[in-house]
């Protein structure tokens, strides 16, 4: 005979009723009330500016016044500074400028001393040529001495009572009617130019000129050649009217 075989089953117990939602929100809103009911009233708005105190205007004015203080105090600091660079530079291009010609003048001065020491040479030497041309080489070294000093040449008044500045000046003498009577005065000596430059206070470059000159006009002759001496050709009866 079959056996019945009786299972067993086990019952679930019954699942919990959810919680309500609805006691949780008003619990929460309760509670906002009241936080909302114990904190105080906001009575600033809230876009509202707090006002500046005098005090605070007070420092504004002040820093502007120091800073424009300072502005000035810097401005004026700066403009005596540039002053005094200025002056500075335009010392220096001064003393520059100063060294320069002196630095000229002495070179200028050193060519001239050459030519007259050439010039001399050949007066002593008798030789005319070379006499000539060192009387040129002066006359230009002159020129460049006085460039280099940056001295103007004299200027002469016109006739005996020319005046230059407020001063008056001698109108330039002949220097051939005084040579000519120096030889007349001394008839049949001989002379050399620098013997009578020295008598009459003339150079002796001019005064050999001069005596060439007698000499081709036949109112003096030349009796020597080295050095070159000179005498007249006739007693004196006069002086020639010729200018220098």
């Amino acid at each position: 005979m079959a056996k019945t075989v009786t299972a067993k089953t086990t019952a679930k117990p019954a699942a919990k009723p959810a919680k309500s939602a609805v006691p949780a929100a008003e619990e929460a809103a309760a509670t906002g009330t009241a936080e909302a009911a114990l904190s105080p009233a906001d009575s600033t708005p809230a876009d509202s500016t707090p006002a500046v105190s005098a005090q605070t205007v007070q420092d504004a004015m002040r820093i502007l016044t120091e800073e424009a203080d300072r502005r000035a105090t810097a401005e004026a600091q700066l403009q005596r500074a540039q002053a005094e660079e200025e002056a500075r530079r335009a010392q220096a291009a001064a003393e520059l400028k100063k060294a320069r010609m002196v630095e000229d003048t002495r070179q200028a001065l050193a060519d001239l001393l050459g030519a007259v020491t050439t010039a001399y040479a050949a007066v002593v030497a008798g030789d005319t040529q070379t006499m000539t041309a060192g009387l040129e080489a002066i006359y230009t070294e002159v020129a460049a001495v006085r460039r280099a000093s940056k001295v103007a040449p004299a200027r002469t008044g016109t006739g005996t009572g020319g005046t230059v500045g407020g001063s008056q000046r001698n109108a330039p003498r002949p220097l051939r009617p005084e040579v000519t009577a120096h030889l007349n005065a001394h008839a049949g000596k001989e002379f050399t130019a620098g013997e009578i430059a020295k008598v009459l206070g003339r150079s002796s470059g001019a005064v050999a000129n001069a005596l060439d000159t007698l000499v081709k006009n036949g109112e003096a002759e030349l009796t020597g050649e080295k050095p070159h001496r000179y005498r007249a050709t006739a007693p004196a009866t006069g002086t020639v009217a010729d200018g220098a």
